[in-house]
């Protein structure tokens, strides 16, 4: 039999003379959110918004709002660059905005790096390095790798490493995670989707196993989840 776990609605409405696109998401036939994106323009730059509202709409409460627009980075590393900014707020669009991304794009040693800095009330307290590579050893040979670091205060303070294969049944994604500069992961999890038979429903699951240290074969830990149905049942 077939579970549908997860639909989504989009249509185009009116919102106080704005033409904006509803996304409409249940789950198990529960409605769990609803986004509006929509246009405007603000001191001549074109402006993408998009609201998220938790919760059926009519008792839903807006959580999170996003303002994104493009501009031309004009000093240091973005000098020259096209910058992707993303303002966030939440618990409304009047509130407080909580942090801003700056985002662009560069070359380096053949490859495209992502550089994403995040500012918290205009301090810079991280700067992200993502970029994909082929892997060369081990596990990762002759996969493709999608790699991102993670500076704090100027030190890399994380390396993520992940990767997709199958094991013939099921797709696997590994992620390998390195803390500060250490060549041995800290944590590896592996996750997969499997259907199980619980409580005379067959679900879809989610299952995470973690490792440490570089010891995949040994899972310490082992996470199993999955949605209730539409009556709310485990």
């Amino acid at each position: 039999d077939v579970i549908e776990t997860f639909t989504q609605r989009s249509y185009k409405a009116d919102d106080r003379g704005n033409l904006v696109q509803v996304i409409r998401t249940k789950e198990f036939g529960i409605e769990t959110s609803v986004q509006y994106v929509g246009n405007s323009v603000r001191n001549g730059m074109l402006y993408t918004e998009i609201g998220t509202v938790e919760g059926p709409y009519a008792i839903g409460v807006r959580t999170q709002t996003q303002r994104i627009h493009k501009e031309a980075g004009t000093v240091g590393q973005e000098e020259g660059k096209l910058i992707t900014v993303t303002e966030n707020s939440e618990l409304g669009p009047n509130d407080i905005e909580t942090f801003t991304q700056r985002s662009y794009k560069v070359a380096r040693e053949g490859k495209v790096h992502t550089i994403t800095d995040t500012y918290e009330f205009d301090v810079l307290s991280e700067v992200r390095d993502s970029y994909r590579e082929l892997g060369t050893t081990g596990n990762e040979d002759d996969k493709l790798i999608e790699v991102t670091k993670t500076y704090q205060s100027g030190i890399l303070t994380s390396t993520q490493r992940i990767r997709k294969e199958s094991d013939g049944t099921k797709l696997i994604t590994t992620i390998d995670t390195y803390e500060l500069e250490l060549t041995v992961p800290t944590q590896t999890q592996k996750i997969y989707k499997i259907f199980e038979w619980i409580n005379d429903v067959d679900r879809l699951v989610t299952v995470t196993e973690n490792s440490e240290l570089g010891l995949w074969w040994i899972v310490t830990s082992t996470q199993r989840s999955y949605k209730a149905d539409d009556r709310g049942n485990l």
